[in-house]
């Protein structure tokens, strides 16, 4: 006789289910479970923040390219000389180009695994950006001061200061990457919904 008070009654096999496999060690876990110890982690998908923010990287690093060549281009004339960037802030516009251009080159090849780095990319691109252009400014005004003060051994022999193309070169590569970098952080940002 039953209890009428047990449960419905299941009927009870020598052990699990045979049709049914858990995922273990060295197996493949199935749809929705994570996976196990010893299995590789493929990382997160990208997000569409970060997706949409590559655009702007690539533009990014061709300009962190603008900004780097423009070092090594003249940033004075004297006369018929002229004074490379290189020999002065040229320097530092060339190391913050590489900066620049080569976090966003690594935001770009690890987003699929660092989904923030497009985002630390953007704001090290503002950071840059606005150095470089004060650097350009800087610079710029400084070569006019010098050619309002030249003297008058100098202006008798028509020697006259300029501003060389990679001076301003440098300015607009700078002001661009300003303004590049808070598109990217913009772009990079998820959509709040």
């Amino acid at each position: 006789m039953s209890n009428p008070n047990a449960g419905p009654n299941f009927p009870q096999g020598p052990g699990p289910n045979p049709g049914a496999q858990n995922p273990g060690y060295g197996q493949s876990p199935g749809y929705g479970q994570n996976p196990g110890y010893g299995q590789p982690f493929a990382g997160a998908p990208p997000t569409a923040a970060s997706n949409r923010a590559v655009p702007l990287l690539w533009v990014i690093v061709g300009t962190a390219v603008v900004v780097i060549v423009a070092a090594i281009l003249p940033w004075v004339n004297v006369g018929e000389e002229t004074k490379m960037g290189t020999a002065g802030d040229g320097v530092f516009t060339l190391i913050l180009g590489l900066i620049a251009g080569g976090i966003a080159v690594a935001a770009i090849v690890v987003k699929r695994q660092q989904q923030r780095l497009p985002f630390i990319a953007a704001v090290v691109t503002i950071v840059v950006g606005v150095l470089v252009t004060l650097i350009g400014i800087v610079d710029i005004l400084d070569v006019q001061s010098r050619n309002n003060d030249r003297g008058a051994l100098a202006e008798a022999l028509g020697v006259e200061l300029g501003v060389g193309v990679g001076l301003w070169l440098t300015l607009v590569g700078g002001l661009v990457l300003l303004v590049l970098g808070v598109l990217a952080v913009v772009a990079s940002r998820k959509p709040t919904s």
